[in-house]
């Protein structure tokens, strides 16, 4: 009797628990008449995420979203700049309807850009990559070069904050030392009409420079101008404090610098297309002597299974006037594989 009464109590727990979960998820109408259900991770960069225990993470094209229902509070951010907060509900397909603080609102699908959860934990909000590669430009005295990068977003209701870092190893007759090693910080507060404050901190060693160690906090202020299926385009602006040792010969320097900046995310919306380009270029000028510099990344990402790609990386750290006979620019390419989280 007693094992019975413990088996009827594990079986209705379960089926509570199953039901539970159901009525809970999320659900997602294909323009193809397929329907998904499980729970929706947010939609960025042209794609909407789903994730349920059979199938894993999903990642459909926007375009192809005919209808989505879900219990879950979100962040809806519209083309326009316009931010909303809610659950979304469709009744028809090219139309969202939001259940927010203030009332009910209908927006068109084609008007959102991204969707991000603002319940989620910290992993569920949270996106990223690793790849490794070799650079197809060497320094004459260096048989290869090798290159290992990371990168993490995060995205909460106000703020986006993202961190990369960036390695190449240098190796010449059997030894290996860091060449160049590159780390960036980059905190947005997000601001109405696509507006954003910005906190940023760049931290840099680059062998073939002569800079053994570069480190520059600053804050300024910035502005999305164009935010679609496709692109997404911010320009950037603001003031940092820029501190330095060199070697050959070592020598220090630190000084006030002013920087603008551009950011540029490309990510075609065809139905065959799997690529994205991302290209972030900074100039920062001294306010002390007449110096620039500018650090510039750009890549170039196919998508060859899932969340498997190759890509094409080229950067360029430039300085108009390091000092003495040190070199004025470290420009590289490369060609790396990796995985996107």
């Amino acid at each position: 009797m007693h094992k019975t009464v413990c088996t009827l109590t594990i079986l209705a727990t379960l089926l509570i628990g199953c039901t539970a979960y159901a009525a809970n998820q999320d659900v997602v109408q294909l323009a193809n008449g397929d329907r998904i259900t499980g729970r929706i991770r947010g939609l960025e960069r042209g794609r909407l995420a789903i994730s349920n225990p059979a199938t894993g993470r999903v990642e459909i094209r926007w375009g192809e979203v005919a209808t989505i229902t879900s219990e879950q509070r979100f962040v809806f951010d519209l083309r326009s700049g316009k931010r909303y907060y809610g659950t979304v509900s469709s009744s028809s397909a090219g139309h969202l309807e939001l259940s927010t603080d203030s009332g009910p609102i209908t927006i068109d699908k084609g008007d959102v850009v991204r969707i991000s959860p603002i319940a989620a934990g910290f992993r569920q909000r949270t996106t990223g990559s690793v790849g490794f590669g070799f650079s197809l430009t060497s320094p004459p005295d260096v048989t290869s070069n090798y290159e290992l990068n990371g990168q993490l977003a995060n995205r909460t209701r106000n703020y986006e904050t993202t961190v990369s870092i960036d390695s190449l190893f240098d190796r010449n007759q059997g030894s290996t030392v860091q060449s160049r090693n590159f780390g960036d910080l980059n905190v947005k507060r997000l601001l109405p009409q696509r507006w954003f404050a910005l906190g940023l901190f760049q931290v840099e060693q680059d062998k073939f420079l002569s800079v053994d160690i570069r480190f520059a906090p600053g804050l300024g202020l910035g502005r999305t101008l164009v935010q679609n299926g496709q692109t997404k385009l911010a320009v950037y602006g603001g003031f940092n404090y820029n501190g330095e040792r060199f070697s050959n010969p070592s020598t220090t320097n630190n000084s006030a610098e002013a920087f603008p900046g551009i950011e540029w995310d490309w990510f075609p919306a065809g139905q065959s297309a799997n690529m994205d380009l991302e290209t972030t270029a900074t100039t920062f000028i001294s306010l002390q002597r007449a110096r620039v510099r500018l650090e510039l990344d750009s890549e170039l990402r196919d998508y060859v299974f899932r969340k498997f790609f190759w890509g094409l990386e080229v950067f360029e750290s430039y300085d108009s006037d390091p000092g003495g006979t040190r070199n004025h620019s470290d420009f590289g390419t490369e060609i790396n594989v990796g995985w996107r989280f």
